[in-house]
Formats: C-alpha cells, sequence, structure tokens
C-alpha cells in the first residue's frame, strides 16, 4: 500500500480515546502535520493533569484534565490500592514516508526542546513518538487514606510543568511551520 493510500486510511478512522475527539491545544498541530505529505499522525495527548488508579493496563483515571487546575476535585478514592496525582507531557506518534523524513521531523522536535523524542519502529513507514519530558508524578492517597502534601506548592508545580509543556507544543509548531514552507524539507 503506498504511503498516501495509508495515510488516507488512517485519517478516516475514528478517533478511539477515551475523550472521543483531539484535545484542542494540540490540534492545530495534528493539522500542520497532516497536511504535510510526508507525514500523517496516529496518536496525540496535549498533555493532562490526572489522578490515576492502578498499575498500568489495570489503572482507571478518577480525574483528568487538559488543562491547568486550581484545586484537586472531591473524587472516590478507591480503598484498596495506590493513587498517583500526575502531570503528564504532551506525547504524539506520527507515521513517516521514509527514514529521513522521521529523522527530520525529531530533529526539529529535539530543538524545540522535545528531548525525550525518538524512533519508535523502523519498518517500511517508520514511527516516530515525540514526547514532552515536563511531567511529574506524587503519591496522592494508599489504601483509601489521602497523602499529607502541600496541594498548592503540589499544584502550583504541575501547572507550571504543564504551561513549559504547552510553550514547547507552540515552540514545535512555530519551527515546523517555517521549515514546511522550505521546499527542502526533509
Amino acid at each position: 500500500m503506498s504511503f498516501a493510500d495509508l495515510k488516507a486510511n488512517i485519517l478516516q478512522r475514528k478517533d478511539k480515546s477515551a475523550k472521543g475527539e483531539i484535545d484542542e491545544a494540540i490540534k492545530p498541530l495534528i493539522d500542520l502535520i497532516n497536511r504535510h505529505p510526508d507525514y500523517v499522525t496516529t496518536s496525540s495527548c496535549s498533555g493532562r493533569i490526572v489522578l490515576l488508579w492502578g498499575v498500568k493496563r489495570q489503572s482507571r483515571f478518577l480525574f483528568c484534565t487538559h488543562s491547568p487546575v486550581d484545586r484537586i476535585p472531591l473524587v472516590d478514592i478507591p480503598l484498596d490500592g495506590e493513587v498517583w496525582l500526575r502531570c503528564e507531557g504532551m506525547i504524539l506518534h506520527v507515521k513517516c514516508r521514509t527514514i529521513a523524513g522521521a529523522a527530520a521531523l525529531l530533529t526539529r522536535a529535539q530543538q524545540a526542546g522535545l528531548k525525550h523524542s525518538g524512533i519508535v519502529s523502523c519498518g517500511e513507514h517508520p514511527v516516530i513518538e515525540i514526547r514532552s519530558a515536563d511531567a511529574m508524578a506524587v503519591p496522592y492517597a494508599v489504601d483509601g487514606k489521602l497523602l499529607p502534601m502541600d496541594t498548592e506548592t503540589v499544584l502550583r508545580l504541575c501547572n507550571q510543568k504543564f504551561q513549559n509543556n504547552l510553550k514547547r507544543l507552540k515552540q514545535f509548531e512555530a519551527m515546523l511551520t517555517l521549515a514546511f514552507t522550505k521546499s527542502d524539507f526533509e
């Protein structure tokens, strides 16, 4: 299958995320990348602040927002296991027509400060993961009991990480806008 056909198939798929739609903050970047003939985005998150219960595939969101927060909402805390307050940076997966195109996009991401990015698949059409390092995790509750913490400070730090993440996202978008206008990108 040609890359153009593969891209068309991917872009026709229904959004499988729990939210069911693309985060507003990352949508302009996704649209920009998807307009380029050599790239197609396959998954994304603009960054989020969550209360997460459980481990790996057994985990469940108790709270999730893609915006800064001024308080942690009241939620039912499970009586078993750990609950973590997490601030997670943006993540974006992009399928590329060529390895050279993947390397070019990855270079721009790293120049924008998205240092935790890399090539995750080197098949016929390589996939790169673009990821922000702006993240943190704090234990929030264990076995139904809230842990003592300076909530105001923790939320201030979460929001700082979240804002840094959005700044890098916009910086990457601006760099790509400029790079894509040059005919020799790749």
